[in-house]
Parts: C-alpha cells; sequence; structure tokens
C-alpha cells in the first residue's frame, strides 16, 4: 500500500528543488504591475458597460408597449383599456389576462383590434 505524502512535504520538496523561486527581478514585477493595472483597466471599462446595459429586458419591453399604446408603465405593468399587461422572466412573454404573447407589436395587435 502506498502512503500519500502531506501537503507541507509537497511544499518543501518545491522549494528545495527551485531555491531561486523567491527571487523576482525588477523587471518581471514592472511587467507584473502594467498586467495589473491593464486588467484593471479593462474590468473597469466592463463594469461600466454592464451599468448601462443591465437593465432588465422585460422593463425595457414594457416601456416600449407603453410608448406605442400612449400609457405608462407602472409598478411593472401596463393598463391599457381597463386591462393589466406583465412581462414574467419565467415565460419571457407578455401576460394579458390568460394570453400570452411574444413581442410588443402582438400585443399592441391583440389590444388595438380587439377593442373594436
Amino acid at each position: 500500500m502506498k502512503i500519500l505524502k502531506k501537503f507541507e512535504n509537497y511544499i518543501k520538496e518545491e522549494l528545495d528543488i527551485n531555491p531561486e523561486a523567491d527571487e523576482i527581478s525588477p523587471e518581471d514585477l514592472e511587467a507584473a504591475s502594467d498586467k495589473h493595472d491593464e486588467i484593471a483597466e479593462t474590468e473597469e471599462e466592463s463594469d461600466d458597460m454592464l451599468e448601462e446595459e443591465d437593465e432588465y429586458i422585460g422593463h425595457k419591453l414594457l416601456e416600449e408597449l407603453a410608448k406605442k399604446l400612449g400609457t405608462e408603465v407602472v409598478d411593472n405593468q401596463v393598463e391599457y383599456n381597463g386591462k393589466k399587461i406583465n412581462f414574467y422572466s419565467e415565460t419571457e412573454k407578455f401576460h394579458v389576462g390568460k394570453k400570452k404573447f411574444k413581442t410588443v407589436d402582438e400585443v399592441v395587435d391583440y389590444l388595438t383590434n380587439s377593442k373594436k
């Protein structure tokens, strides 16, 4: 039966094999620092873009629907001619009563054609 070494022993062996591992040249430090700054800058830019694009798609679609119907979004729903329109992330569809629609145009067509 083979006995496994303890983690400490692996660490000690690695240090014994490569004794100059603790020595880091100034050039390596500067390169690592530059790379760190570059990564940090990229992350900041990415965070800024996410803040702009991170708006919930359902809210965007409800806003678009409200604009087309000439009404407003109130409490995450649109009310039009007594009907409440919601967008649920579970189905990724608009719900008007028990009917479901994928697009804003389908909802507008349904609401405008059903009132005739």
